[in-house]
């Protein structure tokens, strides 16, 4: 996943700051910037929540597949999934391979719903990260939300969603760090960043 180098992170501004920023990425179609300005400001222990919240408004417009629906009970409910599994890591692994699974057998269907299920990967992805499992999914999985939901929003061509949508991915209730924090504490590219400790 490449950047094309407009977006950079400033953490001298204020949260606020941070969501106009990426609210200019957004309408300018820079998806991964507006995903990136506010995934990075999300507290660790809140990812979970704040990609589920994402997800749910999505998955209005796409069936609401065992998939999608494991995936934010996953996210949303961490003490309740499970069903008494020892290897709580290879379950929670689970939940991004079968929605990937149904992703590759939805290719090139419906693209709606590929790009719904596209967010449930990743949302799958930073809830497992979040968790702290080994083996830890690619860093930019957070920044991918916020691509993947613009997607939705312009398939669904809805103005009345579009502003529903940004209040969702911009809430100010997680989107509030005003420094870095380590995805995950094996994460590569965070060590590269220099947030591991």
């Amino acid at each position: 996943m490449w950047l094309d180098g407009i977006g950079t992170i400033h953490w001298d501004m204020a949260p606020a700051d941070a969501i106009a920023q990426a609210h200019t990425y957004w309408q300018s179609g820079h998806l991964l910037y507006a995903g990136r300005m506010l995934y990075e400001r999300v507290p660790r222990r809140l990812r979970p929540e704040w990609a589920a919240s994402v997800l749910r408004a999505a998955s209005e417009f796409a069936p609401r597949t065992a998939e999608i629906k494991a995936v934010l009970a996953f996210a949303e409910h961490p003490e309740q999934w499970g069903d008494g599994a020892e290897d709580k890591r290879r379950q929670a692994h689970y939940f991004f391979g079968a929605t990937r699974l149904l992703a590759l057998k939805s290719r090139g269907k419906d693209d709606l719903f590929e790009n719904v299920l596209t967010l449930a990967e990743n949302v799958a992805k930073v809830t497992y990260n979040a968790y702290g499992y080994a083996a830890p999914f690619d860093h930019h999985a957070g920044w991918i939300i916020g691509a993947a939901f613009l997607s939705v929003v312009e398939q669904v061509k809805d103005d009345e969603f579009a502003t529903k949508a940004w209040a969702i991915l911009s809430d100010e209730k997680y989107i509030t760090l005003t420094t870095p924090e380590i995805c995950h504490p094996r994460c590569s590219d965070c060590y590269i960043w220099c947030l591991g400790s």
